[in-house]
């Protein structure tokens, strides 16, 4: 049965595919995508209509990477539809007050478009800032309340030793668009596509795997194999060295790029080659086969996407194999 293998092997396709292939997308497609993603820069806008300290203390504290800041003293709307702003953050003018006080209910208005996807990382380092003060503060006071003589300023300033912070979204940010929060790091975002790129690639190398099923059935080899009972091996050593060769790719790929999978994405080329199989013993003819894959690839592709930036979240889009990745 080792002799379909040596085959397939000789060909010098199957080298171009499982070789040089890899090699091309290793030096050349993954170092673009990685240099693509490391540049991008989200515009952030920040207004701060009376000129807050502690606008500055938070927009210090904040990891500018990779948002740029701006700060403006009054609020236009016009930069979010021009796409100078991913999204604009207006503070309250008596903000430090209210967070000293602990009324920090809308201290923060949050305007954004459909189109704004990332901008949920800034609100989260943002809101990470503001809790810290809260927490400290709410400390303080605490503190203060049952030891008088404790100093409020010296309590603040090591309040988090004191108390723990509730969770950070407790903080009532207003979304005056409505649209739900779609946002994802730059990092995911570039990780994720460079894992739908290698599905792809491992949907390629299988259906090329799969048209020797078809060559064989063509030629009466299946046909033969079945008379003398050996279909059954015939299959499984297919199917072994299918099962061999993708998991090794997808192993080497996933650690070179060092792109972060969970459990279920490493059923993901099992999944794949399962399919293909299944498409292979109801789908009589190749190119029929071909066209139902393609389209399953192209409709997991987009599935993908829209899943990845929160357009989308269903169970049925789990049908599409690369979703399992964002379980």
């Amino acid at each position: 049965m080792f002799m379909i293998w040596k085959s397939i092997l000789k060909r010098k396709t199957t080298w171009v595919l499982v070789v040089i292939i890899p090699i091309l997308f290793g030096l050349v497609i993954y170092p673009t995508i990685k240099d693509t993603v490391s540049q991008v820069s989200v515009p952030i806008t920040v207004v701060d209509q009376t000129d807050q300290e502690i606008t500055d203390e938070l927009l210090n504290e904040i990891d500018e990477e990779p948002f740029q800041v701006s700060r403006m003293d009054t609020l236009d709307l016009r930069l979010l539809s021009t796409g100078e702003a991913e999204a604009i953050f207006v503070f309250n003018d008596n903000m430090e007050a209210n967070i000293l006080s602990g009324q920090t209910d809308e201290i923060i208005t949050w305007y954004r478009t459909e189109n704004s996807y990332v901008d949920g990382l800034f609100k989260e380092k943002l809101a990470s800032a503001l809790m810290s003060r809260v927490v400290r503060a709410e400390a303080a006071s605490v503190v203060t309340q049952y030891k008088p003589e404790a100093d409020w300023e010296e309590v603040y300033e090591y309040g988090l030793r004191y108390f723990e912070p509730r969770p950070i979204f407790e903080m009532k940010f207003e979304h005056i668009s409505g649209v739900e929060d779609r946002s994802a790091t730059v990092d995911e975002s570039g990780d994720h596509l460079l894992f739908i790129l290698l599905w792809l690639y491992i949907s390629m190398l299988i259906g090329y795997f799969t048209q020797f099923l078809y060559e064989w059935r063509a030629d009466g080899v299946l046909e033969r194999l079945q008379m003398v009972q050996r279909s059954g091996r015939f299959y499984l050593t297919w199917l072994i060295g299918v099962f061999g060769i993708t998991y090794s790719i997808f192993l080497m790929a996933t650690q070179l790029m060092e792109i972060p999978v969970v459990k279920w994405a490493y059923l993901i080329p099992f999944g794949t080659v399962l399919i293909y199989f299944i498409f292979f013993e109801i789908v009589k003819k190749k190119w029929t086969m071909y066209a139902w894959m393609i389209s399953y690839s192209v409709a997991s592709f987009v599935i993908f996407l829209l899943a990845d930036w929160k357009i989308i979240e269903s169970d049925w889009m789990y049908l599409f194999i690369p979703t399992w990745l964002l379980v």
